[in-house]
């Protein structure tokens, strides 16, 4: 019998992704300096493959490091720049998923 709700994983699915966006959203809010932040995104690439419920929110992140990145100017300083640790840390993430 169809009651017209979506099935509770397609729900838990959205639920994850909103939750996901508010996190990316107040980000500086939560998050208010680049070494929080650094924190954040290695805690997230560490534990990618123990925690895969946090992909989501570790590919929002990644994306927006990515435009970061790529819209930087060389050469010149970023105010509240990631550490390079963390950013070396995507790169491996990203060319290890491109890979797979």
């Amino acid at each position: 019998m169809e009651t017209g709700c979506a099935p509770a994983d397609s729900v838990g699915v959205q639920v994850q992704l909103e939750a996901c966006n508010v996190l990316k959203a107040g980000l500086e809010v939560f998050y208010p300096s680049a070494m929080e932040r650094s924190a954040l995104l290695m805690l997230l690439l560490s534990e990618e493959e123990s925690t895969p419920n946090m992909a989501p929110l570790l590919d929002l992140l990644l994306t927006d490091l990515a435009k970061e990145i790529m819209s930087a100017d060389p050469g010149t300083t970023v105010k509240g720049r990631l550490a390079e640790d963390v950013v070396f840390a995507a790169l491996k993430a990203c060319i290890k998923e491109s890979v797979i």
